[in-house]
Formats: structure tokens, sequence, C-alpha cells
């Protein structure tokens, strides 16, 4: 079974550009609008990987990241932010924005544990957000 991503940002347009490239990557992709959303995701169903964003309302990336590293059954994550921060405890890695696709996929295999389909040398469209 394809590992399962849960992508969490407030930027629809952002999330659904990042859900896309995973899909196409052949990963199984669920989708929130903010750290509260992603819990209430998280407590149906728990992902392989949470990718998050840094600056959200209601509840943050980092809060987000607290919350999962307090679980019997951790879940990894990756916080994604323009500005850069020194990752909290439990955060599995970060990623700055502006990224490229190659740069994404290849972060998400290596958190994962497995090889990428696409070149991660190749250039790649740049991913925006705030």
């Amino acid at each position: 079974m394809d590992p399962t991503i849960l992508v969490v940002d407030d930027d629809p347009h952002l999330r659904e550009v990042i859900a896309d490239a995973l899909s196409d990557e052949g990963y199984s992709v669920q989708q929130a609008a903010d750290g509260e959303y992603a819990l209430a995701h998280i407590a149906r169903a728990t992902p392989d990987l949470v990718l998050s964003d840094v600056a959200m309302p209601r509840l943050s990336g980092v809060e987000l990241a607290a919350h999962l590293t307090r679980r019997d059954d951790p879940v990894p994550i990756v916080l994604m932010s323009a500005t850069a921060i020194a990752p909290p405890a439990g955060v599995a890695m970060f990623l700055r924005k502006p990224f490229g696709v190659d740069e994404l996929l290849a972060l998400v295999a290596s958190t994962l544990g497995k090889s990428t389909r696409r070149n991660c040398t190749a250039a790649g469209a740049m991913l925006y957000g705030r």
C-alpha cells in the first residue's frame, strides 16, 4: 500500500499543488486547511507523514508538531515556511519556501525511507507560499 501523506496548509492553491505533486509520485494524499483540521483527520486515520506549513490560523504547524510528538504513536512531520526557523523537537525536517518539486519529493522520500521515481537532480518547478 502506498504511504499516506497529510498536507496541511492554509493556502488552498499551494496545498493542491503539493498534493498533486505527491499524488503523481504515487503517494496517497489527504489535505487539511490548518492544524485543527489536521488533528481531526489524524484522529480518524493516522498518516505515514505530515507535511505542514508553519504559519496558519487556529493551530500553527509548530503547535501541530507538539501535539504529534506527544502521541503514543508519533507521526513524522516536515514543516514548511518562507521564514527560517529552528525546527522544534520531534520535527523530522524543515523545508524552506519556495522549494522545487524535486526537492519536495526527495525530502519526502528520504523521510519515508524510499526512493523517488523522478530524477531529483533535474530542475523542477518552484513552489511558492507565504
